[in-house]
């Protein structure tokens, strides 16, 4: 019996999930819920931080619209929210903002937010605000 525990208990450590993209992730339902705009931007520019433009295009002149569709992949696949991308290079300040629907379960009912994206000095995409 010792022999099929300690067997188990090896091969969860060997085969086991990996946690690093969990860890990236870490806190962002909590930093959402409770409007921690900070922790918010510090999670989703950790999960942007490999993400390099593409070549700028007529339609994408800063070549970071691939950069967004896999920001929110990543959301909706490493970090247990729903992110739907509401729009893409649509807000005309400088910078040019884009925005990402988080919504997470709370309860019964829902927790809704608006992330804002936009490039930094780097041309890096950033989060840089989140609003209802």
């Amino acid at each position: 019996m010792r022999k099929i525990l300690l067997l188990i208990i090896i091969s969860v450590l060997a085969f086991g999930c990996d946690k690093d993209d969990s860890k990236r992730c870490e806190g962002l339902r909590i930093a959402v819920q409770n409007g921690d705009v900070a922790m918010v931007k510090n999670i989703v520019n950790r999960l942007a931080s490999d993400l390099h433009a593409q070549v700028s295009t007529a339609t994408d002149p800063d070549g970071h619209h691939n950069t967004y569709l896999t920001l929110i992949d990543r959301l909706n696949n490493e970090c247990d929210v729903n992110a739907v991308g509401v729009c893409y290079a649509c807000i005309d300040i400088n910078p040019v903002t884009s925005e990402i629907k988080l919504t997470i379960p709370l309860g019964t009912g829902w927790v809704t937010r608006i992330i804002d994206l936009a490039l930094d000095g780097e041309g890096r995409l950033v989060c840089t605000g989140m609003h209802e």
